[in-house]
């Protein structure tokens, strides 16, 4: 049994992994995860898996069930007889940026060329997997079929009326002419179950665990809000009523509004939470363990009018609490969860963390982020408690050498001085991942850019933003070197990770 009282993680989406083809893919990751075992990290974590829609980002997948096609590995395809290798003319592409658009008008049309293959004769496994997932994936495919014919439009606002509120006959009409084009998108998101089975089965050949990210809302523009409008703060007639977010704070003067539509605690508490129960089955499916963001929006959340331009006029509502909690549990008795607490933590939603026992995380880049050393201070690294997962940053903050460049000098002093090392970044940067690593953190997590040494060209996301650079960072091959390697995987044996 492999010891989890102190590991280490990396975290490096999908996407960002070094590969042939404007995006990286599963196979791209599989062929990875030799050089990270070799670095000596347990665990890998990635951002959500889900299709991305308009802005790229994760966060806002198209379904909070299926597997993003651009994912697919076609390399795996050729290899499972179901594309041939010359139908692959790779377009030019810059290695160090992924290419969303490119990929999608390069790839679709041979995942549709393979998922005809495998239709002329289907196999038992695809009828199996069809019947299996029926309760998200007929609704899945059928959204994304309509969706394109609506240039990706939204399907309260654009949609023609009838499809958008589901009228059968408007459906069923719909159903009969594109039968195929439906039945493709289901075989699209078979090829991804079977190659995400097989990076799971690999990752645990090798030692491995992956870590996946669960956005806390579902996106506005999604197969879920579309299927069960009821369980969101959608109207009726398919208006969006409230919206999701975070109030001002120092961060951000008019606070952060996200736009997704939220929860219906009250009447998902009815059927004892069963689209969110599903939701976790499936993600329990396809990763170790799992990170649920926001996690403080179970205890209140930040609920803003539709059409508000920023986030200021929002009201605190109530979440569902140990409820929820309570019947995860039940559910899921040995479910391993990551509990992301960060921002406006207010006692009750520590009592919450605290009743359901999940580690919490820790951002190292807050660490004198003031200049002032507090050694009593939560976020200091030798205050971090076991049962917490301690990350130098995450995909929203700065690479840490970025953080550090945009500091004054009384941080860099104080840093060099906590940490007992120079006042040059890069001896910084090194001498706080070693810091995380001595902790008694459960689980320490690295960004690769934090291990490359990366600065803000590197950066993941800016929040609540569409930059068109976020979502688009990646790593270019040979990147991460021996040298690197060998740096970490010392660090990691000499404190027990």
């Amino acid at each position: 049994m492999q010891d989890r009282s102190r590991q280490a993680a990396l975290l490096m989406h999908i996407t960002s992994m070094s590969g042939k083809y404007p995006i990286g893919t599963i196979k791209d990751a599989y062929d990875f995860l030799p050089k990270i075992q070799e670095a000596g990290f347990k665990l890998l974590q990635v951002l959500p898996i889900g299709p991305t829609g308009y802005g790229n980002s994760p966060y806002a997948p198209r379904s909070s069930f299926a597997g993003s096609e651009a994912l697919i590995s076609l390399d795996w395809l050729v290899e499972d007889c179901l594309l041939d290798a010359k139908d692959i003319r790779i377009p030019a592409f810059n290695p160090s940026r992924v290419d969303y658009h490119q990929s999608q008008l390069f790839s679709e049309p041979l995942l549709a060329k393979a998922a005809r293959r495998l239709l002329k004769s289907p196999s038992k496994a695809y009828e199996d997997f069809c019947l299996e997932n029926k309760a998200w994936l007929d609704d899945y495919a059928l959204f994304m079929v309509i969706s394109r014919q609506c240039n990706d439009q939204r399907w309260f606002s654009v949609w023609d009326k009838a499809l958008g509120l589901r009228e059968e006959a408007a459906l069923s009409s719909f159903r009969a002419r594109w039968h195929e084009d439906i039945e493709l998108w289901k075989v699209f998101q078979y090829f991804f179950q079977v190659q995400w089975k097989r990076l799971l089965s690999r990752s645990h050949e090798l030692g491995l665990e992956l870590i996946g990210d669960m956005p806390i809302y579902a996106a506005p523009d999604s197969s879920d809000t579309w299927a069960d409008p009821a369980l969101f703060s959608i109207q009726e007639g398919g208006a969006l009523t409230e919206v999701s977010g975070v109030p001002p704070d120092s961060f951000s003067v008019t606070g952060q509004l996200w736009g997704n539509p939220v929860y219906d605690w009250k009447l998902m508490a009815k059927d004892g939470y069963d689209w969110w129960m599903r939701r976790i089955s499936r993600s329990a499916e396809l990763f170790d363990i799992i990170r649920i963001d926001h996690f403080r929006g179970f205890e209140s959340y930040w609920a803003v009018p539709y059409g508000s331009a920023t986030a200021e006029n929002g009201q605190w509502r109530k979440g569902p609490g140990k409820a929820f909690f309570k019947a995860l549990k039940s559910r899921f008795p040995a479910l391993r969860i990551i509990a992301e607490d960060l921002g406006f933590i207010t006692p009750p939603v520590r009592e919450l963390l605290d009743y359901a026992g999940y580690p919490g995380m820790r951002i190292a880049s807050e660490c004198l982020a003031d200049g002032r050393i507090d050694p009593e201070a939560l976020f200091m690294p030798h205050n971090y408690p076991s049962n917490c997962v301690a990350y130098t940053g995450t995909h929203d903050n700065h690479p840490y050498m970025g953080f550090l460049k945009s500091q004054g000098q009384r941080t860099i002093a104080s840093m060099a001085r906590y940490l007992g090392c120079s006042e040059d970044l890069d001896d910084i940067r090194r001498s706080l991942i070693r810091a995380l690593c001595f902790s008694k953190a459960g689980i320490v997590a690295f960004p690769m850019q934090d291990l490359l040494g990366l600065g803000d060209e590197a950066r993941m996301n800016f929040p609540s933003t569409c930059n068109q650079d976020n979502w688009s960072w990646r790593m270019k091959p040979g990147q991460f070197d021996e040298a690197t390697s060998a740096w970490i995987k010392d660090l990691l044996e000499i404190y027990g990770r």
